[in-house]
């Protein structure tokens, strides 16, 4: 595991690199363009699912959930 983490977080970045240099290299501005509104849209609605869904979990287990137990550690 010593080694095998280094070599896939360098041949992760290789590859990000290739894509972005073959991304930049074969589209033209336009397109371009329309692969950033893509890439803005698709984390603007990802973070609203997620919020939506992650305030929903809380306000529903916060109704079911019973007080914490004292921890030994702090008294």
């Amino acid at each position: 595991m010593r080694y095998i983490r280094p070599a896939l977080i360098v041949a992760g970045g290789l590859g990000l690199a290739w894509g972005g240099w073959l991304l930049l290299s074969t589209q033209s501005v336009d397109q371009l363009l329309s692969v950033v509104l893509w890439l803005v849209a698709v984390v603007v609605v990802h973070d609203g699912l997620l919020a939506a869904i992650s305030a929903a979990h809380h306000r529903r287990a916060g109704r079911r959930s019973r007080p914490a137990e004292p921890d030994e550690r702090t008294s």
